[in-house]
């Protein structure tokens, strides 16, 4: 595990990191690292790593790019710097607690401020060589001043963007997609989910050509603003239609899952379930 800064300058820790009761404070030796080992559940195991800072003043391209886990990224406009917190999570399952405490040191990551041709890009790496990959997961909380591009491929995990602009492409598994933005989409966008839903929730300035399948799923969509035009080969589970006279591509796939999509007034504003 490492974290760097290319451009820009780390700032102090803004706040105390939370740490949770019940557990026991180590050292990742030489990686300077502090956590605490908790228990979510009597199966499952988790690493608190400190969030780190980095001055933002403008826009950020976001990268990540994860051997699994759940990737959640907000935009809000009230911040002036970018922080990015990691969870490393064990799920070995009952009496084999200390091998999961093991292999979690195994997760290593990366988060690096790198120059983009259009500006800068926050990239975020995590991997392991854990012999059992499937039972680690590496939960990635980002939240950053602005977004002007996202690129988040994961697997067995959950990926939210709230509040984003420009070209998206996001690739899961196993998990739920929630992209709700109040700001214009007008650029591509392609979300894949092997294996899980996807909600695609949008105000009424945004566009696009869109081509959206569920496989052994349903699409729907609701636009009680802007102006979506069907097209000819949409069913239950394809939708081809135009938002706005749109020619940017905007494809879903999603597999044993639905496809919503929503123009409407305030995307964001869900709670825990979408119908």
């Amino acid at each position: 595990m490492r974290s760097s800064l290319s451009i820009g300058l780390l700032l102090p820790v803004l706040a105390a990191v939370l740490l949770l009761a019940g557990g026991c404070e180590r050292t990742l030796g030489a990686l300077g690292r502090t956590f605490r080992a908790g228990t979510d559940a009597i199966s499952s195991r988790h690493l608190n790593d400190e969030p780190i800072y980095f001055r933002a003043t403008g826009p950020l391209s976001i990268d990540v790019d994860s051997f699994g886990g759940d990737v959640e990224l907000i935009a809000n406009s009230e911040l002036d710097y970018a922080v990015v917190t990691v969870t490393r999570r064990a799920t070995h399952g009952p009496g084999r607690r200390l091998e999961a405490d093991a292999a979690m040191t195994e997760i290593e990551y990366s988060i690096d401020i790198l120059p983009g041709p259009i500006g800068p890009i926050l990239e975020i790496r995590a991997a392991t060589n854990n012999v059992e990959p499937h039972f680690l997961r590496a939960d990635v909380q980002i939240e950053v001043p602005d977004v002007d591009a996202v690129r988040i491929h994961t697997q067995r995990g959950d990926v939210t963007a709230q509040n984003v602009r420009g070209p998206v492409d996001i690739r899961t598994s196993g998990g739920d997609v929630r992209l709700l933005t109040e700001r214009p989409m007008t650029d591509s966008v392609q979300i894949i989910n092997d294996g899980g839903s996807i909600d695609y929730r949008v105000r009424a300035e945004s566009s696009g050509r869109i081509d959206a399948v569920a496989l052994r799923g349903m699409v729907r969509q609701h636009a009680p603003t802007g102006e979506i035009l069907i097209e000819t080969g949409t069913s239950y589970d394809r939708l081809n239609a135009t938002l706005n006279r749109g020619t940017n591509p905007v494809v879903m796939r999603a597999a044993d899952g639905d496809i919503r999509i929503a123009v409407v007034e305030d995307p964001t504003k869900v709670g825990l379930f979408i119908d």
